[in-house]
């Protein structure tokens, strides 16, 4: 995601999620996890230097507003999302 602004991102993100949902939704995709339900889905929000980027808040802003749960990896700006 580096190098987007952050309207892109939301965008970027929103489109990647509906991908996803409708992937799994048409059993083109399974559930990644054991449970046969849930679907964890990794954005790479990129590196942390010394405070988050634009990009990193634009995102998880984009998955509070979505309702995802999500986790974020404080070390790697990472974000695995529970869909």
């Amino acid at each position: 995601m580096r190098g987007y602004q952050e309207k892109e991102v939301e965008k970027v993100i929103c489109e990647i999620l509906q991908h996803v949902i409708k992937a799994l939704d048409s059993g083109l995709i399974r559930p990644n996890q054991g449970n046969g339900f849930d679907h964890v889905l990794n954005i790479i929000g990129g590196s942390v230097r010394c405070q988050e980027s634009k990009v990193q808040i634009a995102i998880e802003n984009t998955l509070k507003d979505l309702g995802v749960d999500y986790f974020k990896a404080i070390d790697s700006g990472n974000f695995l999302c529970r869909i």
